[in-house]
């Protein structure tokens, strides 16, 4: 868990450290997001319970005129609570496009690569001299691919949003070759003021 947190507070700061250098209008925000995770078949399983925790940290910059209808990229980290599937974080980056329905209503398809670090579920043990003592672990990262789409409603320097994702896990263990991961997530974005010289 300090692991976790250490890489989140890390990623904020150099994150912050690029964008303060940017002159001109922001195309940059920050974000974070809280919601549940499941394991299982797409939609279907995010409505059973019991669910487990997630959180997210996002950086995104915007390409083109920074409009609601523009092109742009998020990096993010992706925590999770799983005691049954071990919990982890994920390092993400996904590619997305605005599509306004409204003034101030939007739609945000997303879709992206990441890398999982999971954590076994349960305490391992291992024979040394004759005892048996807890076995170090290091985790496993495994490729994933996202899918993800954003429902929100903009302001001049907020976006609060509902998301909804799909990540597959690749070569989860020797059994299963994809595990399907969806997450529910409520979160806003928050525009980052362009430094003056």
């Amino acid at each position: 868990m300090k692991r976790r947190r250490l890489t989140l507070v890390l990623l904020l700061f150099s994150v912050t450290a690029i964008i303060a250098q940017e002159s001109t209008v922001s195309k940059y925000s920050l974000g974070a997001a809280f919601g549940k995770q499941k394991v299982g078949i797409p939609l279907v399983e995010m409505l059973e319970f019991p669910s487990h925790t997630s959180f997210l940290i996002e950086a995104t910059r915007k390409y083109g005129t920074p409009t609601q209808e523009s092109w742009y990229q998020t990096v993010s980290v992706l925590t999770f609570e799983n005691t049954s599937l071990g919990s982890g974080y994920m390092l993400q980056s996904n590619i997305g496009r605005g599509i306004s329905l409204g003034k101030t209503l939007g739609l945000y398809p997303e879709l992206g690569l990441g890398l999982t670090h999971r954590f076994l579920p349960k305490e391992v043990f291992e024979l040394s001299d004759g005892k048996y003592v807890p076995a170090k672990d290091l985790g496993s990262i495994k490729p994933a691919i996202n899918l993800r789409a954003l429902i929100g409603y903009n302001t001049k320097s907020i976006f609060m949003y509902v998301s909804y994702q799909l990540t597959a896990e690749f070569l989860y263990n020797q059994d299963i070759s994809f595990l399907p991961m969806n997450y529910l997530h409520l979160g806003v974005r928050y525009s980052l003021k362009p430094s003056e010289k």
